[in-house]
């Protein structure tokens, strides 16, 4: 009996994984897909910050776990937009989720891979060409719902992307990586971000909240990245501080997730007026 119970419960608990991603509308769909933009940067600059040299163990450690969550994360996100009603019903749509989703098995062949300078090269550039399949198949997505709320969505979300792309570069200059491209890369970044974030502030779609929370990112996280990359830039990639600007970059992340998240919740009470 205990047997049997057990099974029960293993079997319970697997399906529940399974199904732990669901769509059930197309801003989630938009706000999914683009949370894929973000993956991407995020499992390349977990896998580079363990190819470091001198980096605490211990923290490279919780990076190698945060590294298991995003894959799984990220698997499931494919899985649950396949599933969505109407990309599972338009060929277009669902190829364009199956290009990406084929990228990302390739990326994933070198995340597997012990961490090394080398190793971090291959992730690199397996990661952009995530990144462009995964920045096809949003816009994908949001061409479902050509409408204001949406656009506020993708951009928001895109800002995440943007914390962990920002993350990545720096992680690769540091280590003499295609050091002046990826400097380069680091101010297109910045120079998007910042943009981006002037045109959420003048969005008609925005709440108290939301607001607060944007000239919250703004005057604090923001600026604290800005200028810890600028000191890179402007130093022609001789002066960094890795850990300050992965630190800076995790809390950025934290914040434009929560703000995509607020845009999401007014949506989906749009939705339910």
């Amino acid at each position: 009996m205990k047997r049997v119970i057990v099974v029960f419960i293993l079997v319970f608990f697997v399906a529940v994984q399974v199904n732990a991603w669901t769509i059930e509308n197309t801003n989630l769909a938009i706000h999914s897909s683009g949370k894929a933009r973000m993956l991407a940067m995020k499992m390349a600059n977990l896998y580079g910050v363990q190819a470091l040299e001198n980096f605490p163990i211990g923290k490279k450690r919780l990076s190698q776990k945060e590294l298991g969550n995003a894959k799984m994360a990220m698997a499931e996100i494919y899985e649950a937009l396949l599933a969505f009603g109407p990309v599972a019903k338009n060929t277009e749509l669902a190829e364009a989720v199956k290009t990406a989703q084929l990228s990302w098995i390739e990326l994933e062949k070198f995340l597997s891979k012990p961490p090394s300078k080398t190793g971090f090269l291959d992730v690199l550039d397996a990661s952009d060409t995530l990144l462009d399949n995964n920045e096809m198949m949003t816009s994908f997505m949001e061409s479902l719902s050509p409408v204001p709320m949406s656009e506020i969505i993708n951009m928001a979300v895109r800002q995440q992307m943007y914390a962990m792309k920002l993350s990545r570069d720096y992680l690769a200059a540091s280590m003499d990586i295609d050091k002046e491209y990826r400097i380069d890369l680091m101010l297109d970044a910045a120079i998007e971000f910042e943009c981006a974030m002037l045109m959420m502030e003048g969005a008609t779609e925005n709440t108290t909240k939301t607001n607060g929370l944007i000239k919250s990112i703004t005057k604090m996280e923001w600026a604290k990245v800005y200028e810890t990359a600028t000191e890179c830039i402007e130093s022609n990639g001789t002066i960094f501080n890795v850990p300050l600007m992965v630190k800076f970059c995790d809390t950025l992340l934290d914040k434009t997730e929560r703000l995509a998240g607020l845009y999401l919740a007014v949506s989906d009470d749009d939705v339910t007026q």
